[in-house]
């Protein structure tokens, strides 16, 4: 209710001694820090001017990984998304909460292994939508873009395409033609039952003459499949990754200011691999690459048309069809608690297996 006091509570799970890492409330429409810990004392200066003296972080259970936000006069201008973060040298864990003013309703997406409809809440919630299109000019001459800009095959002989500065003329590359210099943003890629395929983002000016490995350190965020069994994250060295599920289509998430690219299997939104910590400073932009003859092309899924409500359709749930929220007295003051486990987003591992069936590897 508009002038009590809300907290917003967030544990991780498996439990663990969060005391020495870092934690943050941030509103994920406007990115305005609520309240941050870290030291083992509440950062002040890092605070939005809207919510300085109004908010503390209880931490009475820190040691258990525990921690809430509890916010002070609730105004209406408060009621919408807050994530929360755990971070700390070699971990990183997120979740999100809503808070609207008069109602609480707690958001779940992306819990190890959620199911799809919870993958569609987060990715509509958090980023915007991009409607991505192949730039031709930039296809190495061996790769076919279809008309409408959605997909790409590989040729079975280069085509005579004029050698422009834009072309890859040794990476079996082609660029999307949008640019990202800010903002949160996704995509879907449709790889089916490719055997060989790599997505993700790169430099708009990444070198496009000669040989190139394709890393962070190049200015390449990517990962992809081999030999139909060999799932990679292009780092240096390459991590090879393990999955439940062999996935037919893939979103990319790009988190321009936090420096994050996300993969995530869009069929049944189990999280693959994230490239965390990146300071960019230059325009992104999409980048695929096929190197094998195959029948299916690589396709850009078109963005989705449709509107929170259809993706979220109980985005205001009906009490008679949904548990209630259980509502508790904090031991601190007496006011209204939400009793709610909040979900956090496995940003690191990918998912076990996948039976590995050689050993053999790709550059």
């Amino acid at each position: 209710m508009v002038g009590e006091d809300a907290d917003l509570p967030c544990h991780l799970s498996p439990s663990m001694n969060a005391e020495t890492m870092e934690l943050r409330w941030v509103r994920s429409s406007l990115r305005q820090v609520v309240n941050m810990y870290a030291d083992g004392k509440e950062v002040e200066d890092k605070q939005s001017a809207e919510y300085q003296g109004r908010t503390s972080i209880l931490r009475n259970n820190i040691t258990a990984g525990k921690a809430a936000l509890r916010i002070y006069n609730v105004r209406a201008s408060d009621s919408g998304n807050y994530l929360c973060y755990f971070q700390d040298d070699n971990f990183y864990e997120k979740a999100l909460v809503e808070l609207k003013v008069a109602e609480w309703r707690r958001i779940q997406y992306m819990a190890r292994g959620e199911k799809s409809q919870t993958y569609a809440e987060w990715k509509v919630a958090l980023f915007q939508a991009a409607d991505v299109l192949l730039d031709p000019e930039t296809a190495n001459p061996i790769l076919i873009v279809s008309e409408d800009q959605r997909s790409v095959q590989r040729a079975e002989e280069p085509q005579n395409l004029p050698d422009i500065p834009e072309r890859f003329d040794w990476r079996y590359c082609v660029l999307g033609c949008e640019n990202f210099t800010s903002g949160r943003h996704y995509w879907e890629v449709e790889v089916g039952d490719r055997k060989e395929w790599h997505i993700g983002v790169c430099w708009r000016n990444v070198e496009r003459k000669g040989w190139v490995k394709m890393t962070p350190e190049n200015g390449y965020w990517t990962m992809g499949l081999s030999d139909g069994y060999n799932y990679r994250a292009l780092t240096e060295p390459r991590t090879k990754l393990t999955l439940d599920k062999a996935p037919t289509r893939v979103g990319v998430f790009l988190d321009y200011e936090t420096g994050e690219v996300s993969f995530y299997n869009a069929m049944d939104g189990s999280h693959i691999y994230t490239f965390l910590h990146t300071s960019f400073s230059e325009p992104l932009c999409p980048v695929f690459r096929i190197l094998t003859l195959e029948p299916t092309a690589l396709t850009i899924c078109p963005a989705a048309k449709e509107v929170w409500h259809s993706l979220v359709p109980d985005l205001v749930p009906d009490s008679s069809q949904e548990t209630p929220v259980t509502l508790g007295l904090s031991e601190q003051s007496g006011e209204p608690q939400a009793e709610v486990q909040s979900l956090l987003l496995p940003l690191q591992s990918g998912a076990e297996g996948l039976p590995l069936q050689s050993n053999k590897s790709q550059p």
